[in-house]
This record gives C-alpha cells, structure tokens and sequence, in this order.
C-alpha cells in the first residue's frame, strides 16, 4: 500500500536479512491508518490493527499510537503529541482526550518516552525498540509487569482505571476492551496469588468476574492501602444485572467465596447493613497470598492495621460542652471514671473469670443529650465508636434480622481486635429493641422476639462496652433490665440547668435574660440547640432584629404540637 512521501524510514530488508514480522506488521498498520480517512474506515474495520493488539497486550489505540511513532520519519515531520492527535482524532469524533491518555499510558509503560531537552518530540523507549528491533513475540511479552507489585500495580493503572477510553471514541469503562488479556496472569505464574488464583478463583461460575474481583481486592490493598466498593466494582464491570446479583448473592453474601472462607478477604461496608458493602484484605491474606512483597512493604502493611469496620473515630467527634442537673451528674460521673485506662484494668482484674462487659442504659425525655453524651464520652477517652442503627437490622426476609443481629456483634469485635484498644457500640434509639416481648400471633412477632433473644445471648457473653439510648421508660423488657449493669435517667432539666443551657448556646446574653428565657420555653436542650442554628440562619438571612426579640421569636414557632396554624408567626422575609 502507497504511504504519504517520506513519511517512512524503514528500508526494507535485504534478501540476506531475516524479515521482521513485527516490524512488517506495525508497518503496514501504518499504512492502513492513513489510508483509513481515504476510505471512511473506521478503527474495528482494520483487522490487523485488532489482532496485533491483541497479541502485544495493548489496547487498539495504543497499538496504533506504537505504529505511528515507530514508522514516521522525523526528517519528515516531528513525532509529537499534536502529530498522533492530527493523524488519529479523526477516528474519535475529533476529540483528543483519548488519544492523549493513551500516550500517556505508553509513557507509563516505557514503551515511548519524550526527548529531555524537548517535552514535544515522542520516541520510542530504548528497551522496547531493542524488543521489536528482535522481531520475537515472546521478548515484547517479557517486557509486560512481571513481579507482584508491577502486576497489581499494572491491574489498577490499565484495567481498574475509570480514567481509560474505548478505543471506537466513546468514553466507557476499562472492562470493555477485554480485561482478561490485559491482566499478564500467565507472565506471573510463579506468584502464591495466581497459583491460588488457578486452583479456587477460575472455578467458580462467572470466573471472569470472580478473577477480576479478586486481583482488584489485592490491588487496592497494596497499592493505595483501601477496601474496593462492590458497588463501583460491578458499575466498571458492566455485565448482565442478572449474573452480578447471582454471584454477589452466592458468593460474598453467602460468604461461599473461597477467600472469605479462608478468611483472607474480609466483608466490611459504610454501614454494618448497606447494600454498597465492601471487600478487604485481611492480615491472614497478606501473609498467605503475597509472600513475595519485600519484607518493607510486608511489615508496612501489617503494622497499617487497616480499620475495615464501619465506625466513628473520636477524633472526628466535634467537641460539645454538655449541662446537667446536679442528681444526673451524680449518675454520671461513675460511668465516666470506669473508663479510664487505669480503672478499666482494675475492673478487668477484679472480673478474670467473669463476663468483663459493662451494659448502660441511657433513658428518658427526648433531645436530654443522652446521644451526645455517648459521643462525648468515646471523646474524651479517645475510644472509637460503632453506631447501630436498630432499624436497619430488622428485614422482611426470614431469618436475615437474626443474621444482621449476630452480625453487629461479630462486627464489634472485630473492631476491637483492629483498634487493639476498647471501643463503645453504641444502640441508638432502640425503643424497639428493648421494648417487652410480646405473645407470638405473627411471623413478624415470633421475629422481634428472636431478635430479642439473640441480644440478650450476646450482651450477657460480650466483653466490652454497651451504650444504649431510648426514649422508653415504661416499657422495658425484664431480662433487658437486668442485663445493663448502669441505667440513667434523663429527665427534663429544671430552670436553673435550662438556664445555664440558653447562656451556652447564646454567650452574650446576660444571665437574667436566660433564665427569663427558661422559665418562659419548656425547652429540652436540643430544642434549645435548634433555636440557635435557626437564629444563626435568620442573621445569615440579614434580620435585624435585637438577639432577645429573636430568640423569643425564633422560640415561639420552635413548638407545632396544640399550636393552631393561624398562630405560627412567618420568619424571614416571606
């Protein structure tokens, strides 16, 4: 096929010579590249082009790029970037992102490299030109990442990467361009993980989908030391809905996945029931399936103690002065001593060949602080803090409530086994949880009551600490009572408490008008909390109005129950 006049500098070779295939072949994908436009060929219309990616490991835009650089004639026309984009955007719409990622993923392979005395001139990198100048298939394949970073690492860059491009010139996901070709398993054999990979991950069904599932969770573990999103995994996959769910369902729901039974993966999530769970490597997989990282990378990564369970780290707890009254300050101040470092040994010590757990229970009038209060206290004691969110484990589906409920417990300990330090698990809200339990009439009764079961199993045999908080008083279950070592109560402040509130929230105001403030609203402190960030709202909002005026205003419209519509007074410049 004619070329565009000195556009190639490759003499042919003499008789004496033996041909180079490659060489041959990148040729004359060269020149079906400018004779394309010429026929209105598009990209998937030049089969050599197909086949001899398919055979160098790299994509059809890469492949194309490697041809150009190799066969133009710099006499002729300087190899840059604005060079590959004038003579390839035309087969994207004229759109240059793809093209430039392309040779930016080239570069990153040292498969071309730029002049260092000009950051526009392309060339080939030295080894690989060294690679096809040998005209062996197998030498360019030997340059492809071999070693258990370079392959992971090669996994994230190429397949797992959100940032490639389909080579026809729409965006898409990585997975499009047959992701199984661009793994480099069989230049890595020698590795535990694809050995591992071979006898327990090819075969099960879907073993596409299992294979690249596994590989990203090694990745993301070592490379940049995260959990992958099952959720984000399956958006790049883009397979039928059917299959994923099918394998979501048998094999990482079901924990029938081989590296879950093994333990080296680990199921983590945000939270402990949201659907978007996560997959972790665990310490065990470490040490089984990557023997071959250096002893560095090993022993940076176990000492990590990568936190996978969902949970609140103190630090990240905003600091709140909490007011009580004098009797529950009284009921309070043991719980927060027990926590001590130096008492909790003590307690530890004093109970060795008991359950060394201790359950508090936090009742009362709503927005009293007994939430915060929990919050405060794994503050101050710098311990972190698994929330639960009671609702959350109940499920229509026979048996899952009870799964859910173990689970929660399972989850606690294994935070507390990953922190190497006490932690709070905190039951928020959990009227229902603890509420009697009832006459079976109902699946669903005989369920809550089964709930209530397990609770009370894992309480008595825990070792930790429990928070709970409910709004209950009067319809507390018997067996719960005696299962929490420390119950509170949280009644309504009394003026003189209300008042010192309403001069916490609002500095300036003289104490006189807070207590005009208390005796006036029968407010509990979160209600107080509210008027505050309506008040701050309203300034925001440009009123104008005096502090007190407002406050009392803002106060006013804070109740809705037995206030008639008519009454409510409009706020800001409706």
């Amino acid at each position: 096929m004619a070329m565009s006049d000195n556009f190639l500098n490759n003499p042919t070779p003499t008789h004496s010579e033996s041909p180079n295939q490659l060489l041959e072949t990148l040729e004359l994908i060269c020149d079906l590249l400018l004779e394309a436009p010429v026929k209105n060929l598009a990209l998937p219309q030049l089969s050599p082009l197909i086949e001899f990616s398919k055979q160098i490991n790299l994509n059809v835009l890469e492949t194309a790029i490697l041809a150009l650089v190799h066969s133009a004639d710099p006499d002729y026309e300087e190899v840059t970037e604005k060079f590959l984009i004038k003579k390839l955007r035309h087969f994207f719409n004229n759109k240059r992102s793809p093209i430039q990622q392309a040779i930016h993923n080239l570069g990153e392979n040292k498969i071309l490299m730029r002049e260092r005395d000009s950051s526009n001139d392309i060339y080939l990198h030295p080894r690989y030109k060294k690679a096809l100048n040998s005209g062996d298939l197998s030498t360019i394949k030997a340059l492809q990442p071999k070693g258990i970073v370079p392959f992971l690492r090669n996994f994230l860059d190429h397949v797992l990467s959100t940032r490639h491009y389909h080579p026809f010139g729409m965006m898409t996901s990585p997975f499009d361009s047959d992701p199984m070709a661009q793994l480099n398993i069989e230049q890595n054999n020698n590795l535990v993980c694809i050995k591992y990979l071979k006898k327990h991950i090819e075969t099960v069904p879907c073993p596409d989908i299992a294979i690249l599932l596994y590989i990203a969770v090694l990745s993301k573990r070592v490379v940049v030391d995260e959990a992958i999103s099952l959720n984000d995994f399956f958006e790049l996959l883009e397979r039928p809905h059917w299959e994923v769910k099918a394998f979501k369902k048998a094999q990482i729901l079901n924990e029938n996945w081989h590296p879950i039974q093994m333990r080296y993966f680990e199921i983590v999530g945000k939270d402990l029931m949201d659907d978007d769970i996560e997959i972790a490597m665990t310490e065990e997989g470490i040490q089984a399936l990557l023997p071959e990282l250096s002893a560095d990378i090993l022993e940076s990564l176990l000492e990590a103690k990568q936190i996978t369970v969902p949970h609140r780290a103190p630090e990240k707890i905003a600091p709140i002065k909490l007011l009580f009254d004098q009797p529950t300050q009284l009921q309070l101040k043991p719980i927060q001593r027990m926590l001590q470092p130096q008492i909790r040994a003590k307690i530890n010590e004093t109970f060795h060949t008991q359950n060394k757990g201790i359950s508090i229970l936090l009742y009362g009038y709503p927005g009293t602080g007994k939430t915060e209060f929990c919050l405060q206290l794994a503050k101050s004691h710098n311990l972190p803090i698994m929330e639960v969110n009671v609702a959350q484990i109940q499920n229509k589906w026979v048996g899952e409530s009870e799964k859910n409920a173990r689970n929660v417990f399972k989850q606690y300990r294994k935070l507390r086994k990953q922190s190497q330090r006490e932690c709070i698990l905190l039951f928020n809200e959990a009227d229902a949880l603890f509420s009697k339990r009832v006459d079976v009439s109902t699946s669903v009764d005989s369920m809550n009551n089964a709930l209530k079961n397990i609770f009370l199993e894992e309480m008595e045999n825990m070792e930790g600490i429990i928070l709970a908080t409910t709004n209950l008083t009067g319809n507390l279950d018997a067996a719960f009572e005696r299962r929490f070592l420390y119950k509170v109560g949280f009644a309504k402040p009394d003026t003189q408490t209300c008042a010192l509130v309403w001069k916490n929230y609002f500095h300036r105001i003289p104490m006189e008008q807070a207590t005009q403030l208390a005796k006036r609203f029968d407010f509990s402190p979160g209600e107080i909390c509210n008027v505050r960030r309506k008040y701050d709202i309203e300034k925001i909002l440009g009123n104008t109005q005096k502090q007190f005026d407002l406050i009392c205003e803002i106060s006013e419209n804070e109740k809705i129950i037995d206030q008639p519509l008519r009454t409510k007074k409009a706020m800001g410049f409706g």
